[in-house]
């Protein structure tokens, strides 16, 4: 069961486990680094009310049937919409049943949600202590979220998308009588700004590092041509230059237009506040818990009051394939009974997952006896792995094909409070955090298993892969940045081993595999993409190919 203990020293917390699995942490209400004086100050912005101590409530590691439990400091993931508009969104709750408010974040597109997602996800759990309820959104096109259509105004879409989802969070949370700030990042920012102007849903909104919808389309547009000239002119000469191609987001002639009409507020006035952060953040850099303490500063501060819900939606749903194939999404939290279950998303037709029992059960007789998917992302990339992985995820589903994406060791939604991302991608705990997840896989389906992995994501997806008998995993294939990096991790996955490149496995198995399976060969497919954070169509459609052919489709 996890607790939290919220004391009045400044500094980091102490995790008592900070292994592959679900931590239990300290949580302390001021910021890394700040000051006595700030240290102080926030404690008394927080009230007395912070020492209240938490009820004790159960939990799925106590209870995996319980549906009932808070969200919590970490967080539970759920769906809003239908259709083809389903974005997700992740809703945080105080242990105490009591809040001040609902605050919503809003992330950017692309590079910028890359970038922002652990510091997006500590202010969250920060603004949690300081006894705030908080939903994080994700807009279609961005993140786990479904598609853009090529008709879609992305701006009326993304504006739809918020005001649903907050209303969506009030409803779990039980907040109707309560306020909502929000708090944006980048695009974000300007996003909240416009829909504070127009309507009264938000008091307050902080526009953080505020982007126009310009400057985002204008920067993505010289990331993808200057940034990575060769993959620009790749495209170019095949003529699959169509539509706006951004790092990230790929939109129509008519959507980068519109998109660009989207202004960045300039100065502060009426429910609207600007914070710029003194500077940015690239991907794996240090996470910035001065600026995260400064915007908790400029939200108001209710008094306490019950709230009437846990926080939790539906952990799973359900959308059509392209082939018209019903298909089933499913939040997995990290916990339950039935061993190291993985923290991500699984994905397949109806037929393989049992949503309401939230099992998984082997796909029914006739269908193909194809290998399941395992996504994984390097890095301090999320489950999503900078969005190359839900789109691919949902097509195979359309197609019969189960898979899962899943957050890797100290990554995306297993980041614990005042943590830093991936202190070592390549070590060993990455590689047993992908080798549990294959294990996990193997139990639930008696399937081989595809590895499909990105960035410093696929040396340790090698050498996970290295441990497990070749009658368990089919193949990989491994997306590079560049054609060097693709020659590398050849080397790496080869060197030492006869496991990759048409050889079985080492004869050893996981405790608990059945060795009853036959041995196959696990061959090895390399993709240089460019980059994976640039997200061009063509890699996409590239990666789809391999896949493919992996699979034997």
């Amino acid at each position: 069961m996890h607790t939290t203990e919220h004391t009045r020293a400044s500094g980091h917390p102490t995790a008592g486990d900070s292994g592959v699995g679900e931590p239990r942490f300290t949580v302390r209400t001021t910021a890394a680094g700040a000051s006595a004086h700030r240290g102080e100050a926030l404690q008394d912005h927080l009230g007395a009310e912070a020492d209240v101590g938490p009820v004790p409530y159960p939990t799925t590691e106590t209870d995996p049937d319980c549906e009932n439990q808070p969200a919590g400091l970490s967080g539970a993931a759920t769906w809003v919409g239908t259709g083809e508009a389903i974005v997700p969104v992740v809703i945080h709750t105080p242990e105490n049943g009591r809040a001040r408010a609902l605050v919503v974040l809003v992330p950017g597109a692309g590079t910028d949600f890359v970038s922002a997602y652990d510091e997006m996800r500590q202010l969250a759990m920060l603004l949690v202590g300081a006894r705030y309820c908080v939903a994080r959104v994700e807009c279609r096109g961005v993140g786990e979220s479904h598609r853009l259509r090529p008709d879609d105004d992305v701006v009326a879409v993304w504006e739809h998308d918020v005001l649903t989802a907050t209303e969506r969070a009030v409803s779990l949370c039980g907040l109707a009588h309560r306020p909502v700030y929000g708090i944006g990042h980048g695009l974000g920012a300007s996003l909240l700004s416009a829909l504070a102007r127009r309507t009264d849903r938000f008091e307050r909104v902080i526009a953080w590092e505020p982007r126009s919808g310009a400057a985002f389309v204008d920067r993505g547009r010289w990331l993808h041509r200057d940034g990575f000239p060769a993959l620009a002119e790749a495209e170019k000469q095949r003529g699959e230059v169509s539509g706006v191609d951004l790092p990230g987001l790929w939109l129509t002639e008519e959507q980068a237009t519109a998109l660009r009409s989207l202004s960045a507020p300039e100065t502060d006035g009426g429910r609207v506040q600007i914070h710029r952060g003194r500077s940015g953040r690239c991907p794996g850099g240090t996470v910035r818990y001065d600026v995260l303490e400064e915007l908790i500063w400029a939200l108001p501060r209710p008094d306490l009051a019950p709230f009437g819900g846990t926080g939790r939606g539906a952990a799973h749903h359900e959308f059509t394939g392209e082939s018209g194939r019903r298909c089933v999404e499913m939040v997995l939290d990290g916990t339950g009974s039935d061993g190291r279950r993985p923290t991500g998303v699984l994905t397949g037709p109806s037929g393989a997952i049992s949503t309401p029992a939230g099992t998984v059960e082997p796909e029914a007789g006739g269908e193909p006896q194809h290998p399941v998917v395992l996504f994984t992302s390097g890095g301090d990339l999320a489950r999503d792995g900078a969005g190359l992985w839900p789109r691919l995820a949902r097509r195979l589903a359309a197609r019969g094909i189960v898979s899962l994406r899943a957050d890797g060791d100290r990554a995306g939604e297993r980041v614990p409070l005042w943590a830093e991302p991936v202190p070592d991608p390549r070590g060993e705990r990455q590689v047993l955090a992908v080798r549990q997840q294959l294990e996990w896989l193997v139990r639930r389906f008696d399937r081989d298993v595809l590895v499909v992995a990105t960035g410093a994501g696929a040396p340790a997806s090698v050498d996970a892969a290295r441990c497990m008998s070749g009658s368990v995993v089919r193949g990989l294939v491994l997306v590079a940045a560049t054609e060097d990096g693709a020659a590398a991790l050849v080397q790496r996955a080869v060197a030492g081993t006869r496991a990759v490149g048409g050889a079985p496995f080492a004869d050893r198995l996981p405790r608990g595999l059945s060795r009853r399976r036959r041995r196959t060969t696990a061959p090895l497919r390399t993709l240089p993409s460019g980059d994976p954070y640039a997200l061009a169509r063509a890699t996409r459609e590239r990666l789809r190919n391999e896949v493919d052919v992996a699979l034997g489709l």
